[in-house]
């Protein structure tokens, strides 16, 4: 094949899956944003590295009634991204957070799941680090508050759950330090927003 063509080719999936994402969002979402804090704990028995986390995150998929999603309820299935900030005596970190999460709206209270990697820079005993593609979970609920409007369901929404990362160092892997791999577990209090 003639390298015109394979640009040729490249170019119309770049531009074609661009104009999907964005009549995705044009397009509606449901879902909701929220902030939560709580303490985190290390697996690995550290006690230097007790200390607290802060999340900012989004949970989202098709709006109900829309040419993505034709039912009248959301779909159990969205996209989760957020930023997450860890601070402890020796290990202070700052991760993007990207998956697919497993929900239902509360009405008044529900599960949700969330799965994916975090990618991280880190700072642990002065030292800089990062790594990337780091496996995270999350299980938690959710729980409307206060009732809702006739025909509207945009609300606040509080969350209590327990989340999971494991973190692999990568200069501290090169650099042959004992402080590599981590695993992290963390109770996280959140309110959010909701909207369908």
């Amino acid at each position: 094949m003639p390298l015109t063509c394979v640009r040729d080719y490249r170019w119309r999936w770049l531009t074609g899956t661009t104009s999907l994402i964005a009549l995705a969002f044009l397009n509606g979402c449901s879902g909701w944003v929220r902030a939560a804090a709580g303490p985190s704990f290390s697996m690995t028995g550290r006690t230097d590295r007790a200390g607290h986390s802060v999340a900012v995150d989004t949970v989202f998929t098709a709006k109900p009634k829309t040419w993505l999603n034709r039912a009248t309820a959301s779909l159990p299935v969205g996209f989760h991204f957020g930023l997450l900030g860890i601070n402890s005596d020796s290990l202070k970190s700052i991760g993007w957070t990207t998956g697919i999460a497993l929900y239902t709206p509360p009405r008044p209270l529900s599960g949700y799941f969330i799965a994916g990697t975090n990618g991280h820079v880190d700072s642990i005993n002065g030292r800089a680090t990062f790594g990337n593609l780091n496996p995270y979970v999350e299980l938690g609920v959710a729980a409307q508050v206060g009732s809702r409007p006739e025909g509207s369901n945009h609300g606040f929404v509080v969350t209590l759950a327990v989340d999971s990362q494991l973190m692999v160092n990568n200069l501290a892997i090169v650099r042959d330090e004992p402080d590599k791999i981590d695993l992290l577990v963390g109770i996280k209090y959140g309110i959010g927003y909701e909207m369908e």
